[in-house]
């Protein structure tokens, strides 16, 4: 009997086969930390490209508000209503549309006499991105210039 419980108190001392636990466990918390790092990045790589297309939608959007300041007609305001305007003839991807409509709103001309007012129009340009289906809208109030008639100097 002696012998027995000395073999089992061996047995149960040696420490065969911990270093394979200790690197099974090591390997398993690595690829988990690995699978993680993996999905943060791919996630962040998916935001960044939607970003990035979204800019470019935003920038199309940006080039039709500066089409429709240099094309707009205060006779004729629906000529700045256009649609699928192409941005860059090398990227057909990107493509603004306008709409412009005049308002019964007047603004005063900052530094101009309180009589001096100005028409106010809305404009709604929206930038499109076809490659990834991504659109952006801007909408801002344009008036003209003070004319000749208007640009007296008010008083302090």
């Amino acid at each position: 009997m002696y012998s027995v419980h000395k073999l089992i108190k061996k047995k149960a001392g040696s420490e065969n086969g911990f270093v394979l636990i200790v690197a099974v466990i090591a390997i398993l918390i690595m690829i988990a930390i690995g699978f993680f790092a993996l999905t943060m990045i791919s996630g962040d790589i998916m935001i960044t490209s939607r970003l990035a297309c979204e800019r470019r939608a935003f920038s199309a959007a940006e080039a039709g508000v500066h089409a429709v300041l240099t094309s707009l007609d205060l006779g004729n305001i629906a000529a700045a209503n256009v649609s699928n305007v192409q941005v860059n003839p090398d990227d057909p991807d990107l493509t603004y549309s306008a709409s412009t409509i005049g308002t019964n709103q007047r603004v005063t001309d900052f530094g101009f006499d309180t009589s001096a007012t100005a028409q106010v129009f809305e404009a709604t340009v929206t930038g499109k991105n076809a490659a990834d289906g991504s659109k952006v809208s801007v909408a801002v109030g344009i008036t003209p210039p003070p004319t000749v008639g208007t640009s007296e100097q008010g008083r302090l």
